[in-house]
């Protein structure tokens, strides 16, 4: 590139256009990160990203729009953020987003001087740290790499253009703006210098951000600042309160629910289910968690960082700390209020002290509210199982039948076999298990399930669309009689009914099933489409809730068999991108006063080991020195010798080629003043001599050579010599 193109630069006008181009990028990006908050306010956030982008796609027609309106349209603005504030309290997050939004695009369109570009500067500032506060995504970190150089820019350009009053800054002319053309004229402009200082300072900001996170106490900023906890609804399969057909929806979802870090491939069961709610009310095809146990005699509140497993299972069940073996699991936010748990654990640690939701008998243990952002939590010595044992007041209730267990106020656990059904689908359901088991004795838990399944397997088909059902009959009693084929909540559904009418106590577990293994960071990973339903059936001879997965194609018909399935891997390119939101979620999400303990323990360490070695090594050369001092002309001296000598020449004829170096630099980035060595010499001998007092001739011929036209070294070289000459007379004298 020529150096006359070198010496472009842009006009003001130019300068102008590019702060209010740069400040509708950083509009923008505001907006993407507001983006992934789920506040009911999505249709805000379209309407100012179409805006944004239209004043920076086509700003000269922004630009026409007359400058006495917006002081009306503040005021009106002012107006609806005050009535959107009075309606929605005491919720207060989403009417700030929708706040923000107006006034991203409000700060966008109107003319902006000095105080309103920094305003914009700190307003997606705040939306970036919330965004990022709130979801604790990998997403976040990209975006704030972002933010960082737009915002430096526009900043520079703020102190560079925007240095006189805001009422006298002249207004910004789009009357020949081209896109294209600017683009040209920045880059024409554009050099090293300033990318490199711009990079060094990036860097610095980076460095900076990570000390400060390494170093600033942990503390769970939710529970500091209450207003910024996020109510949002879980996957419908996930509540407490199922449809038939609502977990099976999530089957298209492939989006990541859960990431677990795991002692080993090997500790996984060969058939994992990840469990999260127990439904025990059944009613017109719906399944849900039955009054009775939402209530106290039931559901206890606690309020810790870490809940032991004996308190979820009755006295005589003893659960003793054995491997030590560790899972994290990483949650992702908006899945569940409850946490996915797969069996029997020692202890359950959280990352600060939770408001908690548990139902010891039916060992679910939920969050106060669902989550917006990924929540981790820790599971120390988990067993696997496929029992899970029944609390006293089970045993008792289930005891002391044959009894009525009609009615619309039937507590748990008499629940788990309530039909609510009409006389004519009993009947059904009583023909039915007449044909699938005869009519002789009861059959134990696990036999009844497995001839109960088989008959399902062989009579059904599995589909996600099953054929629509009789609207007149209850859905579950309608498919059993009609369908041929329906998803894992009709196949459960079926099955908890027969067992019900049976006799034997049921209920619907949803969750997941399954998972794959990530090959790249060695983790397991479960998706939504993963999600399952299946059941629970009470053994009356062991006292446990015996699984039993009745849907078509999931392993063995008997409850007490496993049969492995295939372990799925996830490789290539999918893998990798996962694995680095595993890495985000370890380093940063799951980083805690521990960590940073661990971390201070480490760099001492480290410190020490560098200290040692580097006093060996020095207590190593200087018994060296000692035996070359002995023994100077030994061949072990001589080889010392010759190091020494090395370096020193080497170092010796570095610097007797500096200048040429230097010159060559100078040649090859063709740039008159920043590397020429005769125009740096000149400069020091300049300094020196001005502390020095001197004001000779020679003076004036430094300076000339220091600011006047290019002179080569050869012609320099005497003025160099009086300038040493007369430094060293100053010197004597």
């Amino acid at each position: 590139m020529s150096i006359r193109q070198k010496q472009v630069r842009l006009t003001t006008e130019e300068s102008n256009q590019v702060k209010w181009l740069l400040g509708s990028l950083l509009g923008l990006l505001s907006l993407w990160s507001l983006w992934s908050l789920d506040l009911q306010s999505g249709l805000y956030v379209v309407v100012g990203v179409l805006c944004v982008a239209y004043s920076l796609v086509l700003p000269q027609h922004v630009s026409r729009l007359p400058v006495r309106i917006w002081r009306p349209v503040g005021f009106v603005l002012f107006l609806i953020v005050g009535v959107d504030f009075v309606i929605h309290l005491p919720e207060f997050m989403p009417p700030l987003v929708r706040m923000v939004v107006m006034l991203l695009v409000y700060r966008t369109f109107a003319p902006r001087h000095r105080r309103e570009d920094l305003q914009l500067v700190l307003l997606s500032l705040f939306c970036l740290v919330i965004s990022g506060v709130l979801t604790v995504s990998l997403l976040f970190a990209f975006q704030i790499l972002i933010f960082t150089p737009v915002a430096m820019s526009m900043l520079f350009l703020i102190c560079l253009l925007d240095r006189h009053n805001a009422a006298d800054a002249p207004a910004v002319s789009w009357e020949r703006f081209s896109h294209r053309r600017l683009l040209r004229r920045l880059f024409l402009i554009l050099d090293y210098r300033v990318l490199f200082l711009g990079s060094l300072m990036f860097a610095f900001v980076v460095a900076v951000s990570t000390v400060l996170f390494i170093l600033t106490p942990r503390f769970n900023i939710e529970q500091a600042i209450p207003y910024l906890q996020i109510k949002t609804q879980p996957k419908a399969g996930f509540s407490e309160n199922v449809k038939l057909g609502k977990v099976s929806e999530i089957a298209s979802d492939r989006s990541v629910a859960m990431r677990v870090d795991v002692p080993s491939l090997e500790a996984i069961d060969p058939s994992p289910y990840w469990r999260i709610l127990t439904l025990d009310k059944y009613d017109s095809g719906n399944f849900r968690t039955s009054n009775s146990l939402k209530g106290s005699a039931f559901r206890t509140y606690p309020r810790t960082r870490e809940l032991m497993g004996r308190d979820m299972v009755s006295s005589d069940v003893r659960l003793g700390r054995e491997s030590g073996d560790r899972w994290t699991l990483y949650l992702e936010g908006g899945v569940a209020q409850f946490l996915p748990i797969p069996g029997l654990f020692h202890s359950m640690r959280f990352e600060g002290v939770q408001d908690l939701r548990v139902l010891p008998g039916l060992h679910h243990v939920g969050l106060d509210s669902v989550r917006q952002r990924v929540f981790s939590y820790q599971i120390e010595d988990l067993r696997w199982t496929h029992r899970f044992p029944a609390l006293p007041r089970e045993r008792d209730a289930f005891a002391a039948l044959p009894m009525s267990v009609e009615g619309d106020d039937l507590d748990y656990p008499l629940t788990t076999l309530e039909l609510n059904l009409n006389e004519v689908e009993r009947a059904f359901l009583k023909d039915l298990n007449t044909s699938i088991v005869g009519s002789s004795e009861a059959l134990d838990a696990a036999s009844y399930s497995e001839q109960v399944t088989n008959y399902l397997w062989r009579r059904y088909k599995y589909t996600l669309t099953p054929e629509p059902i009789d609207e007149n009959v209850d859905a579950v009693v309608g498919w059993l009689r009609d369908s041929k084929a329906g998803h894992c909540e009709y196949f459960a559904g079926a099955f908890i009914l027969l067992a019900r009418d049976a006799g034997y106590p049921a209920r619907m577990v949803v969750g997941f099933s399954g998972g794959a293994w990530n090959v790249v960071e060695e983790y397991f990973v479960i998706r939504n489409d993963n999600a399952h339903a299946w059941v629970e059936i009470y053994d009356a001879e062991t006292n446990e809730w015996l699984r039993v997965d009745p849907t078509l194609g999931s392993g063995s018909s008997n409850p007490d068999v496993s049969t492995p399935g295939s372990q799925i891997y996830e490789a290539g390119w999918d893998a990798w991108l996962d694995s680095l939101r595993i890495q985000w979620y370890r380093r940063v999400v799951n980083f805690d006063q521990r960590d940073q303990l661990d971390m201070a323990v480490t760099m001492k360490d480290v410190w020490d080991d560098i200290a040692k070695q580097f006093s060996e090594r020095m207590k190593v050369l200087g018994e060296r020195l000692k035996s070359w001092w002995k023994q100077p002309f030994s061949r072990s001296s001589w080889i010392l010798v010759g190091y020494v000598a090395l370096f020193v020449g080497g170092v010796s004829m570095l610097w007797w080629v500096r200048y040429s170096i230097l010159g060559l630099l100078h040649r090859l980035l063709r740039r008159p003043k920043a590397l020429d060595p005769v125009r740096r010499q000149a400069g020091r001998y300049l300094k020196r001599m001005k502390l020095k007092g001197l004001n000779t001739a020679t003076t004036k011929e430094l300076e000339a050579l220091r600011f006047g036209p290019e002179v080569d070294r050869k012609s320099a070289l005497p003025i160099f010599r009086e300038a040493r000459r007369a430094l060293r007379a100053r010197r004597k004298g």
